[in-house]
């Protein structure tokens, strides 16, 4: 029952979760399309204008059933979508074919350059079917700094919540 305007229950109410929250592994997939997506939405598309985005997003988006292709659908790339992006070359494609004099000049090249191997880098360590080595627990936590410590200069972007669970997933491949 309720016990007040807020809706508190008198009720004790038992935990959702019963393992230690140091546990809780943030999913690399979830991560990586958090902020592969970003990426496109929030720093290419700005670079290089919609219509280059737009057109690099065609070579790789791919129609699915209604119902059958989750949030990435409407919101993003999925996964293979994202995967596509990268070994494609797609950031390359929107670039030839932005035709502003902004999109073409050397400080926007560079970062377009520099949030793609962001991205091209995470791909490998954070998708990867087999345990982490030291040494790519190593990188991989050297990346995930090098990334939160550099996106507000070089995206113009704020930090969002993706950044910080890349440093836990660092932190958890390096713990486990």
């Amino acid at each position: 029952t309720a016990d007040s305007a807020e809706g508190r229950c008198s009720a004790k109410q038992s935990a959702l979760l019963t393992c230690p929250v140091s546990h809780i592994v943030p999913t690399p997939l979830h991560v990586f399309l958090g902020i592969g997506n970003r990426i496109i939405d929030k720093v290419y598309t700005p670079l290089l204008g919609s219509a280059a985005v737009n057109t690099a997003l065609a070579k790789v988006k791919t129609i699915h059933a209604p119902g059958n292709g989750g949030l990435a659908d409407v919101h993003g790339l999925s996964g293979p979508e994202l995967r596509k992006w990268i070994k494609k070359g797609c950031c390359k494609i929107a670039r030839d074919t932005t035709d502003t004099a902004e999109g073409k000049s050397e400080a926007v090249q560079a970062r377009v350059t520099e949030v793609s191997g962001w991205l091209s880098m995470l791909m490998p360590l954070l998708l990867s079917a087999a345990w982490l080595s030291s040494k790519q627990i190593g990188k991989l936590h050297e990346l995930a700094h090098t990334i939160v410590s550099r996106w507000a200069v070089v995206t113009g972007d704020h930090l969002f919540p993706k950044l910080h669970m890349l440093l836990h997933c660092a932190a958890f491949a390096h713990k486990y």
